[in-house]
């Protein structure tokens, strides 16, 4: 994927600045340059940021045609024992099931 051509690294500038020390060779698409919105073939993705969910300069992908928010790693775990989530009283409420348009899915 990395060595593809055309291929850029969508992100947010606050990102970009750490990223850019990883040695990368892609051209940075930022997504405050374009109205948070990655056109598609056929769709348009948009992008919600969350600086105080994880990092300064995380975000969100939301596709509204699917009705898909791959929330990054907002709900990940940090547990002593592996955890795809965090389960915690925070999220013990919310109960998604297969089709809720507000089921969050990983997205890095």
């Amino acid at each position: 994927m990395i060595g593809r051509d055309g291929a850029v690294l969508v992100t947010h500038w606050r990102t970009k600045m750490l990223v850019k020390h990883y040695g990368l060779r892609l051209p940075f698409w930022l997504v405050e340059e374009h109205r948070w919105q990655l056109p598609l073939q056929d769709r348009t993705v948009e992008f919600v940021f969350t600086p105080y969910a994880h990092f300064p300069g995380a975000i969100c992908t939301f596709d509204p045609v699917s009705r898909v928010l791959f929330s990054s790693d907002i709900f990940g775990g940090l547990t002593p024992e592996f955890a795809l989530v965090a389960r915690d009283e925070r999220y013990e409420h919310y109960n998604a099931q297969p089709g809720d348009s507000r089921l969050c899915a990983a997205g890095h």
